[in-house]
């Protein structure tokens, strides 16, 4: 007799698979008239079930576990590269390295917020690291990139740093940085910087355009 312990659901394209094997229905339908109760198999690690499937001479097959994600750290540049339709492996290739899995639904699934509460596509969400804290968070729709957003703290690399320069104005410091400051006094505005002990200060003439800039200890 042979026992095969399947691959669960696989995702359409290029997604990874989403849940843990499973026992097989012959397993659980061995278990249950030997010992005369339905027992709760699932719970049992897969050691166990491993250990009394060779002990009863059975074969097992288990598919290849999972890769766990990577502690890849998306830059601004990268995450400007995402664009929709995307695949989850275009974007891995541009982060360069795979991404967590926070949520979504196979196709099918009950699916809070969807029409009928069923999933008729597949929605899958994942988040990556970012420089300074921030989150990288990308939604798929059937395996494609369906949107994105960056969010949590804001901070301006050295790069960044070097490109603002005196006479810009609050908008185009605001784009180089990506977002808002986290502190202003009167015409001084304060970003977090890419070392956490740092923060880049700059000031604003009356015309709102910038005077001076330093990085400054916290």
């Amino acid at each position: 007799m042979s026992v095969k312990f399947p691959a669960p659901q696989q995702g359409p394209h290029d997604l990874p698979v989403v849940s843990d094997a499973y026992v097989g229905p012959e397993v659980a339908a061995w278990a249950a008239g030997r010992s005369g109760a339905a027992l709760r198999l699932l719970s049992i690690p897969a050691a166990l079930l491993l250990g009394l499937a060779l002990a009863l001479g059975l074969t097992v097959s288990t598919p290849e576990p999972a890769a766990a994600a990577s502690r890849a750290v998306a830059t601004k540049a990268e995450y400007a590269k995402i664009k929709k339709g995307q695949s989850y492996a275009e974007v891995v290739k541009t982060i360069g390295g795979k991404g967590k899995r926070v949520g979504g639904c196979l196709i099918g699934e009950y699916c809070d917020g969807t029409d009928g509460g069923i999933a008729k596509v597949r929605y899958d969400h994942y988040d990556w690291k970012s420089i300074g804290g921030a989150t990288v968070s990308v939604s798929f729709v059937n395996a494609k990139v369906s949107e994105k957003s960056r969010w949590g703290e804001e901070v301006i690399t050295k790069p960044e740093y070097t490109r603002i320069r005196k006479g810009m104005t609050y908008k185009q410091v605001k784009k180089i940085a990506g977002g808002q400051p986290y502190e202003r006094s009167g015409r001084t505005y304060r970003w977090d910087y890419e070392r956490n002990d740092r923060a880049v200060r700059i000031k604003f003439s009356k015309s709102g355009h910038v005077r001076s800039k330093s990085i400054v200890r916290f």
